[in-house]
């Protein structure tokens, strides 16, 4: 009999035994009756068996929905991925094709429409006042926003009836995508050609050994022109196969639009891109060109990895160091290591790029198990900004000290743009009733309401609750005012400077808050480039990889000692994120300044920026980390328990120690520190537990964290998280 190892779509770590009498093969995405229901599920592996040796009843194998969908070195890729990350492998298959890809069990193919930019301007005088209206509004949009949409998607975004955008695709406004909908090619031009490079550009891009595996740290500079190296690898990758995929991965969605019109303008090719505000209609189409061959490029967020791709021959991953990577919700993975993966059992080169390194990656170049080209210059041989360590008093009332306020003063004389960097959004950290002390706090977490004055509102930054202001204290029900308490955020940073330089400035808050659609960070994005804005103030989210032409001033507030918070991560987020905002500056004009004002001139990420030695603060960290034999010169793991009852959540991480307890003879050198409570300990409606472990091998640690976490009756509302490689252990 032939049968077949069948894992569903569905958070499941086991396979299951069919008949195949439809001869599926590996990686086929096939259709299966299972636990009563229809679902699909996908071929790991097919074998003969004897009749006899089948001791109960199977049922067949349904359908075949698409063949080959997940190909052999994907299959491996996808069964490491789990092992690695102690995921369930019906989970892994999950993300490899999304539920967007399929419905109802079947493949569906949509058709897709877009803006269509030539429409003929004089016609809108022949047509409805509601039409005209629509083609306005379609025309003051970003053109990612209004491209590869289905009829529905268009009725959403434009928020009219489906009549209306049926309406515009009969006048021609909206026309179908020819290019997304056709399944049997895609059309491109002439590669353009990329920029002159000069020396160390060029041996980075010609190092590389673009027929196997490759991994490249690409250690370069702010400003020193990493985009267009790898622009011009990509050049080689299609020269030499012009068939060929190419995998970019960004840290920020906000980068996207930049990255897009470069590599059009010097590739030639529109590149298709996978996140969060893509269209599930169009993600499914996208997933249907990925089928075919290439040329294609894929920009991406982090769950761009998983897809199957058909010719994979290249991944970039851009700003390496970057946080953003690890994601920290279930199910958990840092996808840059995972690209590193990926690339090792594709036989493909990859290349990480930034400007600071994770330690990590650096140790692996010292190791030799990544390579490592440096790019020392700025691009145009541009020169470096001048850092000013500041210690001095501020002046009173206000955030600035007398240096940075002279400097700001002279760059507003001479029309330049200027950077303020504080990590804090909002206005204040919280408000305190003036009458009994009282302060707002979050209903859903262990946290108080940071005041957001532009809302007028209050808001939790864990779990996104708010709540307009109210005059009321929801305590003492008085009707007083209320007392602005605690750290200051950007918002208030902002008043303060229109005190300092006048209303007639053009300011722009750049954070989470004011960067709320893809439309609108366009929009900004294109005044500050443009010199519109004259002052930036901006939280974490200005330090990933922005290219502002016309800033030469950056000033750096709260920057002080954290070293005592838990994180041994902390000196190297502070310094990367220190050194990223300061490479903001100069970056055309090679006249940047930066003053980072601080309590403490001495801390080792400042110190670091300053120093001459070559990699300084990486060379000190290491010897830090190594001397605590902290990552990663060895291996760390969470187990974080989550409940909505307290008592349930405790029992379970109870249970936990206990198998701790009882294992850890078994596996000599494992540290396990636990059960604690987290330090938001109620956040989201759920309590908290987690423990910490610690083994100097990997593959012992993953081992003995899935023995103690797994197999547990725990009450339906509890969850246990397994965490290899933790980030974030708030």
């Amino acid at each position: 009999m032939k049968t077949a190892q069948i894992i569903p779509l569905l958070p499941i770590d086991k396979s299951f035994t069919y008949e195949n009498t439809i001869s599926a093969q590996v990686g086929d995405l096939v259709t299966i009756s299972f636990r009563n229901k229809k679902e699909v599920g996908i071929c790991l592996s097919v074998e003969e068996v004897e009749t006899q040796e089948i001791k109960y009843k199977i049922l067949p194998i349904e359908s075949i929905v698409l063949p080959q969908i997940i190909k052999p070195e994907l299959m491996r890729f996808l069964l490491f991925f789990g092992q690695y990350n102690c995921i369930e492998i019906g989970t892994v298959m999950q993300m490899s094709i999304p539920d967007n890809f399929i419905k109802n069990n079947q493949i569906e193919h949509i058709k897709l429409f877009s803006f269509n930019p030539d429409f003929d301007n004089g016609k809108t005088i022949q047509i409805k006042s509601l039409y005209k209206k629509i083609y306005k509004q379609l025309n003051q949009m970003q053109p990612e926003m209004v491209k590869g949409l289905s009829i529905d998607e268009f009725t959403e975004r434009l928020k009219c009836r489906t009549d209306t955008v049926i309406g515009l695709i009969d006048l021609g406004i909206l026309q179908e995508d020819i290019q997304t909908n056709n399944m049997e090619s895609r059309q491109y031009g002439q590669m353009k050609g990329v920029a002159n490079l000069n020396e160390e550009q060029q041996k980075a891009v010609d190092v590389v050994k673009y027929d196997t595996y490759f991994p490249l740290l690409l250690y370069g500079t702010t400003g020193s022109g990493k985009t267009e190296v790898f622009i011009s690898m990509f050049s080689r990758v299609l020269k030499n196969d012009p068939k060929a995929q190419i995998l970019l991965l960004l840290p920020e969605v906000a980068m996207v639009s930049g990255v897009i019109k470069n590599i059009e303008n010097k590739l030639n090719i529109k590149p298709i891109i996978w996140h969060s505000i893509v269209g599930n209609k169009a993600k499914r189409q996208n997933i249907f060109s990925l089928l075919r061959d290439g040329p294609q490029i894929v920009i991406g967020a982090r769950s761009a990895l998983l897809l199957p791709y058909k010719n994979l021959k290249f991944i970039v991953v851009d700003e390496e160091h970057d946080r953003s990577y690890k994601q920290n919700e279930a199910p958990v993975y840092h996808a840059r290591n995972m690209a590193v993966s990926r690339a090792q059992i594709e036989k493909i080169p990859i290349v990480l790029s930034t400007a600071t390194p994770s330690v990590e990656s650096y140790h692996n170049a010292l190791l030799n198990k990544y390579n490592m080209i440096k790019l020392t210059k700025r691009f145009n041989n541009v020169s470096m900004p001048k850092i000013i360590l500041s210690d001095e008093r501020l002046i009173k009332g206000r955030h600035f000290c007398q240096t940075s306020l002279e400097l700001m003063r002279q760059a507003t004389e001479k029309n330049k743009q200027i950077l303020i960097f504080l990590n804090r959004r909002g206005y204040c950290r919280m408000l305190q009733c003036k009458n009994c002390d009282h302060i707002c706090e979050c209903i859903n977490c262990d946290n108080k309401l940071t005041f957001h004055k532009a809302k007028n509102l209050l808001k939790c930054h864990y779990c996104g609750f708010e709540v307009p202001i109210s005059h009321q204290c929801t305590k003492c029900n008085s009707e007083v005012e209320f007392i602005y308490s605690g750290h200051s955020g950007v918002e208030k940073v902002a008043d303060e400077i229109r005190e300092l330089l006048g209303e007639n400035r053009q300011i722009q808050i750049f954070s989470s808050d004011s960067l709320t659609n893809s439309h609108k960070t366009q929009s900004i994005l294109e005044d500050i480039v443009s010199n519109k804005i004259n002052i930036i103030i901006g939280t974490q989210i200005v330090t990933k990889g922005y290219n502002f032409p016309h800033l030469a001033l950056v000033i750096a507030l709260g920057v002080v000692n954290n070293g005592v918070t838990g994180d041994f991560r902390v000196f190297e987020n502070t310094y990367q994120m220190l050194t990223q905002v300061a490479g903001r500056a100069g970056r055309m004009t090679g006249d940047g300044t930066v003053v980072i004002q601080t309590q403490d001139k001495h801390h080792p990420s400042l110190q670091a920026m300053l120093s001459d030695i070559e990699d300084h603060f990486y060379k000190e960290e290491l010897n830090r980390r190594q001397s605590s034999n902290l990552p990663p010169f060895s291996h760390q793991a969470a187990i974080v328990i989550s409940g909505e009852s307290e008592e349930d959540a405790h029992k379970t991480a109870d249970a936990i120690h206990k198998k701790i307890q009882l294992h850890s003879a078994s596996f000599p050198g494992v540290r396990a520190l636990g059960p604690i409570t987290s330090f938001m300990h109620y956040s989201k409606r759920q309590y908290h537990y987690q423990f910490l472990l610690q083994h100097n091998q990997g593959t012992k640690l993953r081992s003995f964290a899935q023995l103690v976490a797994t197999n547990h009756k725990t009450p339906r509302d509890v969850r246990i998280k397994i965490d290899i490689d933790p980030y974030d252990l708030s």
